[in-house]
C-alpha cells in the first residue's frame, strides 16, 4: 500500500469519527432547543440530525473498507459534499435564532476542504458555499426579521473562510511537502541500508571461505573446509589456487586440472601491495555463465587470500559506512519529529487566534482584534522561516545555493543589521563597535546579510532579558573579522562542533530552545562560500562569542 493511500485512508477514518461524534451533539441542540423551534422547524431539526446519524454511520462502515486510491478520494469527495448540506441544513433550521449561534459551524467545512485539499480546497469551498450564506441571510431577514438583511452578515463570514481556509490549506501543504521529502529520504535510506546489508552479507560470506581457507595447518583439510564454503556461496565444477614464481605451482586443486576448452572461468588475481602472489580460479563446466554477483566474490575471496589485513580494513571501512548510514537515519527520524513539533506550535497558535476571531468578532475590541491577528501574522513568518531554512539548507547541500558578489560595505551592512535586530524586540540590547575605515569585501550582501542576522538572532535566543549583545568588527590582515558576543549559557567545548551540523542543538539546563538547529549551518556555509571561516570561542556558563573572518580578495 502506498504512503499516499494510507494517509488518505487514515484521514477519512479520522473525519469519520469527528462526524459520528457530531451526532449526539446535533440531537442534543434539537433536543435542548425544544418548544423554542417555530411550527414545523423542530420537525426539520430532527430530520436534519437523522440524516447526519444515518450518513455518518454509512460514511464510518465506507472509510473502514478496503478501497483503492480512487474510490477513497471519490468518497472524500462525497463526504465533503455530505457535510455541507448537512452543516447548512442545520444553519437554515436555526436562522430562528437571534443571536445566530449556528453560523458558527459555517467554517467545518471550510476547515475540512483545507484538510482534504490543501490550500486549493480551504479557497474553493468558500467561494462554493458563498450562495448558500446568501440565501440564508435572506431567510432569516425574510422570516424572522427585522434585522432585515445584512450584506455585512455575508462579507465577514465569507472573508473568515476564505482566510481559515487559506491558513489552514497553506499549513496542510507545506506539512504534505515536508512529510513528502522526509519520507523520499526515509526510503533513500532504507535502499542504502538494504544495499549495506547485502554487500554485507556478501563479505560476511566472503569471510567464512576465508576463514575456511586458514582452519587448520594441514594443507589438504583447510583446502575441503575452503571448498565446502565456497561451494556454499557459488556453484562450480572446479576450483584452483595457484601461486606464481613457485616450484609447485598449483597450490591446491579440485576438480581436475584447469586449462582445456569448453565452459566458463572466472580468474581473480591474488595480490598483496604490489606484488603479484597468484590466481584463484573458479570454472564451470557447463550451466548458467556466471553473474556479476559471483565474479565479485570470486574478486574479494582473492584479495582476502591474498592479504587478510587489507581485508579487515575494507571489512571496518564497511562497518563505518554502515554505522554512519544508521546515525543519518537517526538524524532524518530527528528532523521529521523536530518539524513537526516546530509546526504544531505556531500552527495551534494560528488556528486558536482565527477560532477566537471567528466567534467573539464583536464581542473583541478594535486592539484585541489587531493582537490576534499580529499573532497570526507572527506564528505565520515562524512557520515561513523553518520552511525557508529548510528549502536553504537543501540548496546548500545540492549545489545550487545562489551567489551574486559585488564590492561590500561591511561597516554599512554591520550597523544596518544590528539595528534592525535592534529594533525587532526589546528585551536585549545590542551594541556595535566598528570602525569606519573597514575595506570593501567582494561577496553577496544579501547572504552576508543573512549570516548575520542568523548570528544576532542566535544571540538574542540565549541572551537574558536586560543583557545585552556586542557586535565587533575590524581589519586584521588581509582579512576583515566580524563578531558577535553573547552573555548566555555558553557552549561546552564538546558541543562546539554540533552546532554548526544541520539540525545540531546543544541542551541547556532548562532545554533546548526552539529552532530547527539548521541556522549556524547556514551561516557557516556562507562564509565558506565566501572563502571565509566562521568560528566560536565559548565555554559552558561565560557565554559565546561567534567571529566571521572574510577575506579582502575576491571570494
Amino acid at each position: 500500500m502506498s504512503a499516499e493511500l494510507e494517509r488518505l485512508r487514515r484521514m477519512e477514518l479520522w473525519i469519520a469519527w469527528v462526524r459520528l461524534l457530531a451526532v449526539p451533539f446535533a440531537a442534543f441542540e434539537v433536543a435542548i432547543v425544544g418548544d423554542d423551534h417555530p411550527p414545523g422547524y423542530e420537525r426539520w431539526g430532527w430530520a436534519t440530525a437523522v440524516a447526519l446519524t444515518a450518513g455518518a454511520a454509512a460514511f464510518f462502515w465506507l472509510a473502514r473498507r478496503d478501497l483503492d486510491r480512487r474510490a477513497i478520494r471519490r468518497l472524500g469527495f462525497l463526504a465533503l459534499a455530505f457535510d455541507i448540506v448537512i452543516v447548512y441544513a442545520f444553519v437554515f433550521v436555526y436562522t430562528f435564532e437571534p443571536s445566530t449561534p449556528a453560523w458558527g459551524i459555517l467554517y467545518l467545512p471550510v476547515i475540512e476542504g483545507a484538510l482534504r485539499y490543501g490550500m486549493r480546497g480551504g479557497a474553493i469551498v468558500p467561494i462554493v458555499v458563498l450562495p448558500l450564506v446568501f440565501l440564508a441571510e435572506w431567510w432569516r431577514a425574510r422570516e424572522f426579521g427585522p434585522p432585515p438583511f445584512d450584506f455585512d452578515h455575508v462579507t465577514l463570514p465569507f472573508g473568515l473562510q476564505i482566510l481559515i481556509g487559506l491558513v489552514v490549506g497553506w499549513l496542510v501543504d507545506r506539512l504534505r511537502a515536508e512529510t513528502a521529502v522526509a519520507e523520499a529520504r526515509a526510503a533513500e535510506a532504507e535502499e542504502l541500508r538494504d544495499r549495506l546489508g547485502h554487500r554485507a552479507d556478501v563479505l560476511e560470506a566472503v569471510n567464512r571461505a576465508a576463514r575456511a581457507l586458514g582452519s587448520s595447518l594441514d594443507q589438504r583439510q583447510a583446502f575441503a573446509t575452503f571448498r565446502r564454503e565456497l561451494r556454499s556461496m557459488i556453484a562450480f565444477d572446479r576450483l584452483q589456487i595457484e601461486l606464481a614464481g613457485d616450484a609447485d605451482a598449483v597450490f591446491a586443486t579440485a576438480g581436475g586440472f584447469l586449462g582445456g576448452e569448453g565452459g566458463e572461468e572466472v580468474i581473480a588475481p591474488l595480490t598483496l601491495g604490489n606484488r603479484a602472489l597468484g590466481t584463484l580460479t573458479v570454472a564451470r563446466d557447463g550451466g548458467p555463465p556466471f553473474t556479476s554477483e559471483e565474479v565479485e566474490m570470486v574478486t574479494l575471496l582473492a584479495s582476502q587470500v591474498a592479504a587478510a589485513v587489507e581485508n579487515i580494513r575494507a571489512y571496518e571501512a564497511e562497518r563505518s559506512a554502515g554505522e554512519e548510514l544508521r546515525r543519518l537515519s537517526a538524524l532524518r527520524a530527528d528532523f521529521v519529529s523536530m518539524v513537526s513539533h516546530e509546526l504544531r506550535a505556531p500552527m495551534a497558535s494560528v488556528i486558536g487566534c482565527a477560532q477566537t476571531l471567528n466567534r467573539r468578532w464583536r464581542e473583541l475590541t478594535q486592539e484585541q482584534r489587531e493582537s490576534f491577528l499580529a499573532l497570526i501574522e507572527s506564528e505565520t513568518s515562524r512557520l515561513a522561516d523553518l520552511v525557508g531554512d529548510v528549502l536553504d539548507t537543501s540548496r546548500i547541500e545540492a549545489g545550487t545555493f545562489p551567489y551574486a558578489f559585488d564590492s561590500v560595505d561591511v561597516e554599512e551592512l554591520v550597523r544596518e543589521t544590528a539595528a534592525v535586530v535592534a529594533l525587532g524586540q526589546d528585551e536585549v540590547r545590542v551594541t556595535t563597535r566598528v570602525p569606519a575605515s573597514l575595506p570593501p569585501v567582494q561577496g553577496d550582501r544579501e547572504r552576508l546579510r543573512q549570516l548575520l542576522w542568523n548570528l544576532l538572532a542566535n544571540a538574542v535566543k540565549y541572551t537574558v532579558t536586560g543583557d545585552e549583545i556586542e557586535v565587533a568588527a575590524a581589519n586584521e590582515r588581509d582579512v576583515v573579522a566580524v563578531s558577535v558576543r553573547d552573555h548566555g549559557p555558553g557552549i561546552p567545548l564538546e558541543s562546539q562542533g554540533l552546532i554548526f551540523e544541520k539540525f545540531g542543538r546543544v541542551s541547556q539546563d532548562g532545554g533546548s530552545k526552539p529552532g530547527a538547529g539548521l541556522g549556524l549551518f547556514i551561516a557557516r556555509s556562507i562564509a565558506e562560500a565566501h572563502g571565509g571561516s566562521l568560528e566560536v570561542e565559548s565555554a559552558a556558563g561565560s557565554g559565546a562569542k561567534f567571529v566571521l573572518r572574510l577575506p579582502l580578495g575576491r571570494a
